[in-house]
């Protein structure tokens, strides 16, 4: 008997949760690079929104729903939270911050990290589990609309997926962009 094994989907997959502006942007730019698309978000019509390239897998659940039965891979799993409610920015990080993924990352500002960062330690969240969470999240281009932040997070999830799935994952909530 022959048996044939075939391997699927082994590139790198971005778990997106929430599917406002700049989502949307960002499913757009990352359409033809390596990254699978899975977009999370209750709302069904921003699920359905015209320009929303046909690549990306959309889930309408909650964002916990969702990661109560997600695979998560450390080696191929990223994260991007960028909802539309900063309570559950704050609730999705809580969940995400212990699973086996890549990159982490929260949109937002560096208050809004101080912010939730404060919170989570409230809460017993340790330094080395927020050091996980890059935000905020993009290289720094400079630019604002949805659009130029999308670019600049697709850079940065490429920048680190090109530079090697084997490399240390460095801590994440640095600045600086990091290997791995």
């Amino acid at each position: 008997m022959d048996v044939l094994v075939e391997t699927l989907n082994t590139g790198p997959r971005l778990l997106l949760f929430g599917a406002g502006h700049v989502a949307q942007a960002l499913c757009q730019v990352l359409e033809g690079t390596p990254f699978t698309v899975e977009l999370v978000d209750e709302r069904q019509e921003w699920l359905e929104r015209e320009g929303l390239p046909a690549s990306v897998h959309r889930h309408e659940e909650a964002g916990e729903d969702f990661i109560a039965s997600a695979h998560f891979d450390p080696e191929r799993t990223y994260v991007a939270i960028m909802t539309h409610q900063h309570d559950l920015d704050q609730a999705l990080v809580a969940a995400l911050i212990d699973k086996p993924v890549r990159y982490l990352g929260l949109i937002g500002s560096k208050a809004k990290w101080h912010r939730f960062q404060a919170r989570l330690e409230q809460r017993g969240f340790t330094r080395t589990q927020l050091d996980r969470v890059k935000c905020p999240i993009g290289l720094p281009i400079g630019g604002k609309s949805p659009r130029e932040v999308a670019i600049s997070v697709a850079a940065e999830l490429l920048q680190r997926y090109h530079q090697g799935a084997s490399d240390a994952t460095p801590e994440a909530g640095s600045d600086d962009p990091a290997p791995g």
